[in-house]
């Protein structure tokens, strides 16, 4: 147990270093106008007008960072994930059925998030979606399996007390 939480703490410090250096790589959109219409979708959604740079909300320096900068970015979605499957792993030790349960959630939120990255034109965009779609998949296939094989174990058991 504490060699999960210790790895949940080394990821977690390395996930805010990566947070803080994708925040600042992705604040260069400030400074590059022709991007303000392609690369602040949070600003636009609230319906904020773009004058100075100034107005661009926070989210959208990661959005920018994804699409030009994508090293950081990806280190904290990296991040994310591994921290997803040491949950993963500490659940399914103590119970299969949440495990199985959170594994299928996790590869649905997945396959979500990849969905927002489809029609990527940008590398780093293109890579977040492969990165995502391939956890995705990943993870409910891990979930049916460990499912095909509680049932048959079920089964199995059921046949044996006959």
């Amino acid at each position: 147990m504490f060699k999960y939480l210790l790895q949940i703490m080394i990821s977690g410090v390395v996930l805010l270093f990566s947070t803080v250096a994708a925040w600042y790589e992705g604040s260069a959109i400030v400074e590059n106008s022709l991007e303000w219409d392609y690369s602040t979708p949070f600003t636009h959604l609230l319906g904020t007008e773009i004058l100075t740079g100034k107005e661009i909300f926070v989210f959208d320096y990661f959005v920018y960072a994804i699409k030009f900068q994508p090293f950081f970015p990806m280190i904290i979605l990296i991040c994310l994930l591994y921290m997803a499957s040491l949950t993963l792993i500490l659940v399914g030790k103590r119970n299969i059925n949440q495990g199985m349960l959170l594994a299928f959630v996790i590869g649905l939120l997945c396959l979500g998030a990849s969905s927002m990255f489809y029609d990527a034109t940008t590398l780093g965009g293109s890579l977040f979606f492969y990165t995502l779609l391939l956890s995705a998949v990943l993870t409910i296939l891990i979930s049916m399996f460990f499912f095909l094989k509680n049932k048959h174990k079920q089964q199995n058991t059921e046949i044996s007390d006959i």
